[in-house]
């Protein structure tokens, strides 16, 4: 998780974290020594909510660099539309069913834009059709994806 001084360039992941977390922290590292190769030494640390409040400039460039390199707009957008079709997504009688679910209890566990994009992330069955989350199509934790959603303006939660 640090670029190292004796090679500059060079990212050490710790192997301990799960992989989705590893390649998103590569990706950031990825994007230090990109953005920042003036950088001897620097660590990711993102909180696990997605908030960037209280990290700096730099941390966050990272963190913008290695959503678009992990999940690139063209390919989140494309996937996002051939799995539920147009954006954004909204939350209705025809949604709610495609997701399998009732009205009742999507009031009750979608209160905010992020329960939404969390739900469609780790989403594996929509219109009756089965596939593999959009988390994990792109290799990434349901949060990660969940933020990117939001990002490019895939979701809304109104209802």
């Amino acid at each position: 998780m640090t670029l190292t001084e004796a090679q500059p360039g060079h990212v050490k992941v710790s192997s301990h974290m799960p992989s989705e977390v590893r390649l998103f922290t590569t990706a950031h590292e990825l994007g230090h020594v990109i953005l920042h190769p003036h950088l001897r030494e620097a660590h990711r640390d993102r909180p696990l909510d997605g908030s960037e409040q209280g990290r700096d400039q730099l941390e966050r460039e990272a963190d913008r660099f290695a959503a678009a390199f992990l999940m690139p707009a063209k390919q989140v957008r494309a996937k996002f539309s051939a799995t539920f079709g147009g954006a954004p997504f909204h939350i209705h009688e025809a949604t709610v069913f495609a997701l399998g679910l009732e009205m009742r209890v999507v009031r009750e566990m979608i209160k905010t834009q992020r329960d939404l994009s969390m739900l469609l992330a780790r989403t594996v069955r929509f219109n009756g059709k089965n596939f593999n989350s959009l988390a994990k199509q792109f290799g990434v934790s349901v949060t990660t994806m969940a933020i990117r959603l939001e990002e490019l303006d895939l979701v809304n939660s109104e209802h």
